[in-house]
């Protein structure tokens, strides 16, 4: 069953999506779809940063961000608040382990960078002097980056698979690693796309003074968080989908075949872990 293992789940109650709702469509779907959910995308981020409190509330407060999001792209219905705080309640605790992991691996990514750039002459010591060019703690500071990137093309897939399967956490990271790997060039992408917007809002800071502060300010929230999280979790969904999702129902639709049976074609394909359990 490829990457899917054996804990794929399709206890969902009620019909799937159509297969012409699940493909990846595109510049045009993206942009429908997000055109579409504009202003619930705006009172989503504002609702996920309600509710983050760093490493505590926060991979919760993603989850409930990831799965409302999901639904927009598969074009469900979307009932904003209270899919977001039944999913934040479910994964106040199962959601736990991520967030730490994101904790531990990126302040242990900021310190080893940090000391192979110091070692390496690329940044300055606490005096101010630069140490001499030293390529092997340059190198050590680009295999540092280069997984602290890794990860975070991982970190696209965690938290959707969390509110989407049931999976462990070791199927998590190890269906992660794998989607990032797959889809290296869509996910490299994303990530040029999220450094860019740093960019220009970084740009946008620097202009008149406290002027251009208070303008990301104001933007960050209504427009940034929501198109950052729709983009990121647009390309999880179209990937995993292809990759995990797709697989596995070719599989069943060919096992239905050989035993005779009839398949149909809105078979579910998410679990909605997301609601709780009455």
């Amino acid at each position: 069953m490829g990457l899917l293992g054996r804990y794929y789940d399709q206890t969902r109650e009620g019909k799937g999506v159509s297969k012409s709702d699940r493909r990846d469509k595109g510049l045009f779907n993206f942009f429908d779809v997000y055109t579409t959910n504009f202003w619930k995308l705006t009172l989503l981020a504002l609702i996920w940063l309600l509710f983050s409190l760093p490493v505590v509330t926060m991979p919760a407060a993603t989850c409930g961000f990831v799965y409302v999001i999901r639904n927009m792209v598969r074009k469900k219905g979307v009932f904003l608040w209270s899919d977001f705080v039944d999913t934040f309640t479910k994964y106040f605790w199962k959601s736990l382990p991520l967030g730490i992991a994101d904790l531990v691996v990126y302040a242990l990514s900021y310190i080893a960078a940090r000391w192979y750039g110091i070692m390496g002459g690329l940044f300055p010591f606490e005096e101010g002097q630069f140490a001499q060019v030293n390529m092997f703690y340059l190198i050590g500071f680009g295999v540092v980056f280069a997984f602290a990137a890794l990860y975070t093309m991982m970190r696209m897939y965690s938290y959707m698979q969390l509110v989407s399967f049931e999976f462990g956490y070791f199927q998590i990271l190890k269906n992660s690693f794998y989607l990032a790997c797959l889809g290296f060039l869509r996910n490299f992408f994303v990530i040029f796309i999220r450094a860019f917007i740093v960019v220009i809002l970084w740009y946008i800071a620097t202009i008149g003074n406290t002027v251009g502060f208070g303008i990301v300010i104001v933007i960050t929230p209504l427009l940034v968080i929501g198109f950052r999280g729709y983009l990121i979790n647009y390309n999880a969904f179209a990937v995993i989908y292809k990759y995990i999702v797709g697989p596995y129902e070719e599989e069943q639709a060919q096992l239905k075949k050989d035993a005779g049976e009839e398949t149909e074609e809105s078979e579910p394909i998410f679990t909605d872990t997301g609601k709780r359990e009455e």
